[in-house]
């Protein structure tokens, strides 16, 4: 059994694309250390950037696609309320482990995204998302796929299901050379 996922290579014009990546090494100061959460067994690192200029250009591109995923996906679609979407940048180390997006407490999101780019050629190794054919937190058998970050790529997946990032290897752990990712959820109401 495969694990369902969409993939949208190109998602972005190149030079929308550009200007996402320059702002992100530009404002390097305005990335923070990401928040632990109960759901993810205490295990994530990374730095995030909550709010940041394109976050509503990168949404109206994402509600484009919402009905070709959510049919793609077999999602049923109740009520559509909002996208959360944040900018994120993994470095040497960094990584997220298992667990699913949408839980017994946060019950709103159905649909996760993850926009990648990053310098070409790729400077980094690993951070390979990985999202398992189950949705609880135990993963067994071979139910899963590795998909490796593609610059100007999107993954959306079932917010039920577990996932994970690899660990980044960035020699030199420069900024400019991180895992660079626009990455979020669609919610009901």
């Amino acid at each position: 059994m495969s694990v369902n996922y969409l993939r949208i290579e190109n998602f972005l014009l190149p030079l929308e694309r550009n200007q996402i990546f320059d702002f992100a090494v530009q404002n390097e100061h305005e990335f923070v250390k990401s928040v632990l959460t109960p759901f993810n067994n205490g295990g994530r690192s990374s730095k995030v950037m909550y709010q940041f200029p394109y976050a509503d250009f990168v949404k109206n591109q994402l509600l484009r696609l919402l009905p070709v995923a959510v049919d793609a996906l077999d999602i049923v679609v109740d009520s559509f309320s909002h996208i959360d979407c944040q900018l994120t940048a993994s470095n040497d180390k960094d990584f997220l482990h298992p667990h699913p997006d949408k839980t017994s407490i946060i019950t709103t999101r159905f649909l996760t995204f993850v926009y990648y780019l990053h310098k070409l050629p790729k400077p980094f190794m690993g951070g390979e998302l990985v999202i398992y054919g189950n949705q609880d937190s135990e993963q067994s058998g071979n139910d899963f796929q590795v998909i490796e970050p593609s610059n100007n790529s999107l993954i959306l997946f079932d917010s039920r299901l577990v996932h994970e990032v690899l660990p980044v290897r960035c020699p030199g752990g420069r900024f400019e050379n991180s895992r660079f990712t626009v990455n979020g959820w669609f919610n009901y109401k």
